[in-house]
């Protein structure tokens, strides 16, 4: 009897426990995978206030801020089914108050060891690849950006918001918000099955593309019980053409406060309201007005703590003050990607935008930085003693600055060729405008390039508080940051590799990538070149730019005989000496040779067929370490012609994209802060948006280089120099695709203008202090190795 009462025991102890397991199972496998996930930490930082803190506030800002950067921080903690995979994954933001800029880029965020209680400018981690972009309405209620390549398994994730407008900045709704008409950061999960069998992406492919229609509307409601409800009308993936122009973009709310939304644009939702409330000269808002949430001072804490450490608070006065929400449009100007009714004559005038606090702009704009000269009338003529409007440019190619006129090009093989020239191009005069029309810029983004790859492995890392480091990666790409480098000793006799270590003596600074110049049958890299590629400690990257003679680019392109018996020699030398990945370009800054007339072997076209037969020639010839750059020399009135974007090799070819850009000193064209340069604007095209927002939307799986930036000198304003490098330190960050900035430093270049560093002590001040940005702290050297 004992024994039977055991075993009856022990029986039903083993079939209880069976059930439990079972039990556990079961309802592990009936338990419905995550919905929607709530932001676990966001705050925002302001480069102009680099020990305050904001992370108790109602609101994230992104954006242009008081003449710096604006940056969101969010950080999501992500628990997923093993096993399974979701079929779209969507980040979320909900407008807070006033108007959204005509685009907003989201950011991977390597580093996930900062707190909303204490990150400051100061102390935020630096800023991955763009994921994601979205181009909304100035009033949509919410944007969405498909972030379904990135969150791919569990764990924590970390994003910033930016948006690449000097003084455009959006405000979201944050975690600490009660009240308001959409929610929280939010990230919602889809999991139905898709239509079609569609594989996972890969563990480190690249992310969707940013600024193109997704393929499929968001379904899961981010926010529930707010009444809020994704979009049922078709997402366009382009502003609204009659949009007008934006109003200040810091409003505060209060009587009149939008709190609503007009229908939205891709990727932003599109609410399906009845309009009511129109803003003057806008479209309407199918949202009651409300007041303004109750907006709480930050909190601040003095600056000097890295990422993952706790400083100690202490008062600071609020940089961020409510400011009034505007009655009327204060400007009417149309959008930069509206069409503008007038054609391209010239460059005209060029207005830079003010400072935030200075008063809106006049027919002429104040000076961009206080205490300095005001612009006066642009003359259409691009600079003094080049011809004006209504010129037609030569239909020869004109010579660079410094540069021996060229011969007539042929495209048939020349009997004979010289020597190459150890001179280097600097940047190219400003050739004379055509007045004839222009066809509007029409991005239109390719496919992904096979050769283009992910600068990071997906977040989350593995161990959340570790630190971690920036390091070039694939192609180049840092996986956080971005790389430095300079041409030194332009336009000299002087040794360049002298000139690269007496550059980095005077900014207290290593150069990363070091910019060299080749032409005709010159090869390289050089010896010397070499030598610097070679240090343990730290490893430099060469930048290789070749321009071929006495060939024209339709002739290289149709297998011209002697350029084909170049890059035989020019691949077996490479082959030989270089091992690491190198950047190339080919004949940079060809829209000044371009000769549009059919025929002539050097129109837009042609160069693109050049660029592809050159490069697909050396990877065929077994050079699989050159990471290809096209390099535009993006002059305004260039960027608006007809056959601008005919220029385009094309993704499988093209690494990086990058343009050759110059602030100057004086009133007039190019007068003005980093963000003026950055998005330089068409004095007689309003629609074009100004490079990086042109090259973002159509390139948007490429990173971007500055292959040549500078400021030149002015005697009449030599203090410039030391503002607008001040306002690079502050502004950088407005522009997460730009990868790498290289200095072109010459004391004598375009029209004999100086880009010296040193002309005045506070410019050499701010240039050491611009050298010592977080982000351009990159690993390099054996320790840190490349990725090929």
């Amino acid at each position: 009897m004992g024994r039977s009462r055991v075993g009856i025991a022990v029986t039903v102890t083993m079939s209880t426990l069976a059930s439990a397991v079972l039990l556990g199972l079961l309802a592990g496998r009936l338990t419905p995978p995550p919905a929607r996930i709530p932001v676990s930490e966001d705050s925002y930082t302001v480069s102009t206030s680099p020990g305050v803190t904001a992370g108790t506030q109602v609101y994230l800002t992104a954006g242009g801020y008081d003449g710096g950067a604006a940056v969101s921080y969010l950080k999501f903690d992500v628990t997923m089914p093993a096993g399974k995979q979701p079929r779209k994954v969507w980040l979320w933001l909900g407008r807070h108050s006033g108007t959204l800029p005509g685009i907003i880029e989201l950011s991977r965020v390597p580093d996930t060891r900062w707190h909303q209680g204490t990150i400051t400018a100061g102390t935020a981690p630096r800023l991955g690849d763009v994921v994601a972009g979205a181009t909304p309405g100035r009033f949509d209620r919410a944007v969405a950006f498909d972030v379904t390549r990135v969150i791919r398994r569990s764990g924590r994730y970390a994003f910033a918001v930016t948006a690449p407008f000097r003084n455009e900045a959006a405000r979201f709704v944050a975690a600490e918000a009660h009240g308001s008409t959409t929610g929280a950061p939010t990230i919602t999960f889809e999991w139905d099955p898709p239509s079609r069998p569609v594989p996972p992406p890969p563990a480190d492919g690249p992310s969707a593309t940013p600024s193109a229609p997704p393929s499929v509307r968001p379904s899961t409601t981010p926010w529930p019980g707010s009444g809020y409800e994704p979009s049922e009308q078709p997402w366009t993936g382009t502003p609204s053409p009659s949009a007008p122009v934006r109003p200040s973009p810091y409003p505060a709310g209060g009587a009149g406060q939008q709190t609503g939304a007009s229908p939205s644009t891709s990727p932003v939702t599109q609410p399906s309201a009845a309009p009511t409330g129109a803003q003057p000269g806008d479209r309407p808002s199918p949202y009651p007005a409300g007041p303004a949430p109750d907006v709480p001072s930050p909190v601040s804490s003095a600056p000097g703590p890295r990422p993952g450490e706790q400083p100690s608070p202490s008062p600071e006065p609020n940089p961020f003050p409510e400011e009034p929400a505007p009655s009327t449009e204060p400007s009417p100007d149309p959008l930069p990607w509206e069409p503008g009714p007038g054609t391209e004559p010239g460059p005209g005038p060029i207005d830079p935008s003010p400072l935030p606090g200075e008063p809106s702009p006049d027919p002429v704009d104040p000076s961009p930085f206080p205490g300095e000269p005001s612009p006066e009338p642009v003359d259409p003529s691009p600079f003094p003693g080049q011809p004006g409007t209504g010129t037609s440019p030569d239909p020869d190619p004109s010579p660079l600055p410094g540069e021996p006129s060229p011969d007539p090009v042929d495209p048939s093989p020349l009997p004979g060729e010289p020597g190459p020239s150890p001179s280097e191009p600097g940047p190219s005069a400003a050739p004379s405008a055509s007045a004839s029309p222009v066809a509007e810029p029409s991005p239109a983004p390719g496919p992904p390039s096979p050769s283009t790859e992910p600068s990071a492995e997906p977040s989350p890392t593995g161990d959340p508080n570790a630190p971690v480091d920036c390091v070039i990666g694939r192609t180049l790409v840092p996986t956080c940051g971005a790389l430095w480098g300079v041409a030194p000793g332009a336009h000299t006799s002087q040794n360049r590799i002298q000139a690269l270590h007496e550059f980095e003596r005077r900014t207290n600074r290593l150069q990363v990538v070091y910019h060299a110049y080749h032409r005709g049958t010159s090869l390289f890299p050089t010896a010397e070149e070499l030598a610097i590629t070679r240090d343990p400690a730290h490893k430099r990257v060469l930048f290789l730019n070749w321009k071929p003679q006495h060939v024209s680019w339709a002739g290289i392109a149709a297998g011209d005989r002697r350029t084909d018996a170049y890059l035989d020699r020019l691949a077996t030398h490479i082959k030989g000496s270089l091992t690491d990945p190198f950047f190339f370009t080919m004949h940079h800054e060809p829209e000044n040779d371009v000769v549009p007339r059919p025929g002539s072997g050097m129109t837009a076209r042609d160069y693109a067929a050049a660029f592809r037969y050159v490069v697909t020639g050396l990877r065929a010839r077994g050079v699989d370490n050159l990471v290809s750059v096209m390099c535009y020399m993006a002059f305004v009135p260039w960027n608006v012609k007809d056959w601008f974007e005919e220029l385009y090799p094309g993704d499988d070819v093209v690494d990086w994209v990058a343009w050759d850009t110059y602030a100057y000193s004086d009133p007039g064209y190019g007068y003005g802060d980093f963000a003026e340069m950055m998005n330089r604007k068409s004095g007689s095209r309003k629609d074009w948006p100004g490079f990086y927002n042109w090259a973002a939307q159509s390139f948007p799986d490429k990173p971007l280089m500055l292959g040549e930036w500078g400021v030149w000198h002015s005697r009449s304003n030599p203090q410039h120099q030391a503002r607008f490098f001040d306002s690079a330190r502050l502004q950088l960050e407005l522009f997460p695709r730009l990868k790498a900035l290289v200095y072109f430093e010459s004391p004598s270049a375009e029209e004999g203008r100086s880009s010296m560093i040193d002309m005045t002590r506070e410019g050499l001040s701010s240039f050491q202090e611009f050298s010592k940005h977080p982000a351009f702290d990159i690993v390099t050297g054996t320790s840190a190795g490349y990725t090929r």
